[in-house]
């Protein structure tokens, strides 16, 4: 099972020792790949700012009592507390600043400060808001006993109680939706972009935001229900990390795959408090014979394919790394038909004799492309869902042999068999007939652009040859993306490092050059993050002067770009919020009225296919 998404952990400090465990609170503000500096609230100790390159640091630190928990933290100066020492009546305080502070009547369960108004939350449903250390509003809602709140946007509270969970707008404290079976003693909840995922009883239930339904739930086979620790955060949609005990899972919720898994042989547990935005990395706690410290650990994004989980099920998981006794994961017919000996029979295939007719007839493309298609029940000359039965590898990579042994591909006007065009698309094309494919068909364009775009496998270090060898732009973008596609920036830099004499002009030239995929947007951040992890392994010495300040002068190009569609985004952005106060302040009376049907029963997406 590969692990290369998964880092090893650096630690960040060591945690103060308590005579039993108390709240350590990360704060999610700032959290992404680009965010130099981390905020931690240790209970009865301190409000601490660290920053983590080039090695964490201690940066800023407030101090607190002893017999003070934290409850509450918005990553500043903001934080609310209990005392928490038993000999006297419990106290809840909220502190602004060092200097302001009130004193309140409930558990503050969460704060959020935005544009300098602070917003408080108590445990009795007491919503309070702050502006220039001045109490500016106090208003109630019809939740008690409130266990956890999750902010939104900064538009939106999901509020979560013993009894219900409800969804609300924050200006105006608008109930949108609610629902009585969301919240269970026990369970974690986090939200993440437009979906509410909670974990307990070793499942992970999955609800859609806007209306609060759960639409997703899967059971985790290979947590152990006597597990001490257990913890996760969400890294990306569907996709999140789990801690239980000294294990990490990197998991597909929604394709049931463990896509990395990490065992840290000298922690006893790990527990995980907070993640990334961006899902770049995780912050957890570590114990390590009576030691605990606030680590970090780094990690390679999926990218939510089928591919990525192809092998990778629960189940084979529990088969290949666990050794347990459990039987090997069977495909299934997605046949209608109901007679199970019928669909067994009809996927059964007598690999030999179609290979002996393959060899007799190589040289008769016409017969070879009609045996191959008709012994396998093809329809189309491409891999569909309906051909995922053809699964021996080895038979495959003789008949890819027996084509590659027989045919010439000087160029796309010699014949060769429509077999060949068929298994480039194949998933399970065997990684060993992979080695050389590309210069192979380096005379014939059509193949030659095929392998690049379907063909799986393919090496790194013949992607990035080709990709610093060709001088067609077209091909060099589906190389480019093909690359950060397939492997994960550590693999693509320590590659790099190993090929000999990298000359990087045509590539340079491909990036400064090339307009064409401005037209979409999404490609260039894309681009720029191969460009970067080159320049990184070769360092800019290997630049002669024009190409650097052809680079240079791109780079700035760029820069410009990008800071006029700020200017513009910022304007549009102001255009609209005053549009949006306008039509508040005409419609307030109709919005008390019809507070409850603010968001549709249901939305249409429209989707480009």
């Amino acid at each position: 099972m590969p692990n290369s998404a998964i880092s090893q952990p650096f630690g960040v400090t060591t945690v103060p020792r308590q005579s039993k465990p108390v709240p350590i609170l990360v704060s999610r503000n700032g959290l992404d790949a680009n965010s130099n500096e981390i905020n931690v609230a240790f209970s009865k100790f301190s409000i601490a700012k660290y920053i983590i390159n080039p090695t964490p640091k201690l940066t800023k630190s407030i101090a607190i009592p002893s017999n003070l928990i934290v409850t509450a933290f918005d990553g500043d100066e903001v934080y609310a507390t209990m005392s928490g020492n038993g000999t006297s009546k419990v106290t809840y305080t909220l502190n602004l600043n060092e200097e302001t502070k009130f004193n309140l009547k409930h558990k503050i369960i969460n704060v959020m400060t935005i544009n300098e108004i602070t917003v408080v939350i108590l445990e009795d449903g007491t919503i309070q808001k702050y502006k220039s250390n001045l109490l500016t509003s106090s208003h109630s809602i019809p939740m008690k006993d409130i266990n956890q709140i999750e902010f939104i946007d900064n538009k939106f509270a999901l509020i979560f109680s013993e009894l219900s969970s409800a969804l609300y707008e924050i200006e105006n404290w608008t109930e949108l939706r609610v629902s009585t079976n969301l919240y269970e003693t026990g369970c974690q909840i986090i939200q993440f972009e437009n979906k509410i995922y909670k974990f307990i009883n070793n499942i992970f239930h999955i609800y859609d935001l806007i209306t609060l339904n759960e639409i997703h739930s899967i059971r985790i086979p290979f947590v152990k229900d006597n597990s001490s620790y257990i913890s996760f955060t969400v890294v990306a949609e569907n996709q999140v990390c789990l801690a239980v005990d000294n294990e990490i899972y990197y998991l597909d919720l929604y394709l049931g795959s463990v896509i990395s898994y990490q065992k840290f042989k000298r922690f006893q547990w790990f527990q995980i408090l907070n993640g990334a935005l961006d899902g770049s990395f995780i912050i957890g706690l570590s114990y390590n014979h009576n030691l605990i410290s606030l680590d970090i650990i780094n990690l390679e994004k999926g990218n939510g394919s089928l591919k990525e989980s192809l092998g990778r099920g629960f189940q084979n998981f529990i088969t290949n790394t666990k050794n347990d006794n459990e039987p090997p994961l069977t495909l299934k017919s997605l046949s209608l038909n109901d007679d199970k000996t019928d669909n067994v029979k009809s996927h059964e295939y007598d690999y030999k004799s179609i290979l002996i007719s393959l060899t007799e007839n190589v040289k008769n493309t016409d017969k070879f492309d009609d045996i191959f298609f008709t012994e396998f029940n093809i329809t189309q000359e491409y891999y569909t869902e309906n051909d995922r039965f053809i699964i021996n590898q080895n038979f495959l990579s003789q008949v890819i042999e027996l084509i590659l042994n027989n045919y010439k591909f000087d160029n796309d006007n010699e014949l060769y068999p429509k077999t060949l065009t068929y298994l480039l698309t194949h998933p399970l094309f065997p990684i060993k007939n992979t080695t050389n494919l590309l210069s192979k068909f380096k005379d014939s364009p059509r193949l030659y652009k095929q392998v690049i775009v379907t063909c799986p496998n393919l090496p790194l270090n013949e992607l990035l040859y080709e990709l610093f060898s060709i001088k067609n732009n077209e091909l060099s973008l589906d190389i480019s993306l093909r690359i950060l596609q397939d492997y994960t920036k550590d693999l693509i830099k320590q590659e790099l490092k190993k090929l000999p004499k990298i000359d990087i002009h045509n590539f340079i030239k491909f990036i400064v050059s090339n307009n064409e995929y401005e037209e979409n947007t999404n490609l260039t951040p894309q681009l720029f993050q191969l460009l970067s992890l080159v320049i990184d392994s070769i360092g800019l010495f290997a630049l002669d002067g024009n190409l650097l300040n052809n680079l240079s002068e791109y780079i700035n190009k760029m820069v410009e770009i990008t800071e006029q569609n700020t200017e513009v985004w910022h304007l549009l952005d102001s255009k609209m919020e005053l549009t949006s106060k306008n039509k508040t302040s005409n419609s307030v009376i109709s919005k008390q009225k019809n507070a409850k049907k603010v968001l549709p029963a249901y939305t249409v997406e429209y989707l480009d296919i």
